[in-house]
Order: structure tokens, then C-alpha cells, then sequence
């Protein structure tokens, strides 16, 4: 089952799949995988199979890739759907 992502109008926030959630994360920062990946100390592979949904990444690089990405990464428990948010005002961190 595929999920769409929800996002506002600016793009300054986004909720969805994690994997959704982190590739719009990286674009809306301009990078590309390997820039990406190099900020994060990983492969561009790496970063691939993180956004396409084949691998989970530790909460460390979340964190990490949400900064990088110029915002916060969080996971609603209510609502099953994590949220990128370049206004870094999300309520819930990741773990």
C-alpha cells in the first residue's frame, strides 16, 4: 500500500511515510543523495534505500538528515505518520 504525502502549500512541512517524508526532506534542501550522503557519513546507496523504503535508518542519522536538511524529523503516534517540518517546531522528536 502506497501512501500519500500531505504537505503544505510552501512545502515547509510535510507528513507521511518516513521514506516520503525523508526524500522531501532532502530535495526541499537541494541536495542531491550523495551530497546528502556525505553529510551523513553514508553511501548515496544508502540514502537510496532509506528514501525508497527498503531499509529503516537509526534514529541517530534521522535526527541527523533532518538537520542536515535545515528542519526536524518527527513521529506521531496518533496519527501514524512521521513529519518533516523546516520550521523545526514539531512537537514530537524521533525517540
Amino acid at each position: 500500500m502506497v501512501m500519500a504525502i500531505k504537505r503544505t502549500t510552501d512545502g515547509q512541512k510535510v507528513s507521511g511515510p518516513l521514506s516520503a517524508v525523508l526524500r522531501h526532506a532532502r530535495t526541499h534542501a537541494g541536495l542531491s543523495q550523495s551530497e546528502l550522503g556525505e553529510r551523513l557519513a553514508a553511501s548515496q546507496v544508502s540514502v537510496s534505500q532509506w528514501e525508497s523504503g527498503q531499509h529503516r535508518p537509526t534514529d541517530a542519522v534521522i535526527r541527523r538528515w533532518a538537520s542536515e536538511c535545515g528542519g526536524r524529523v518527527c513521529w506521531d503516534s496518533l496519527t501514524g505518520l512521521w513529519t518533516w517540518s523546516a520550521a523545526r517546531h514539531c512537537k514530537i522528536a524521533v525517540k
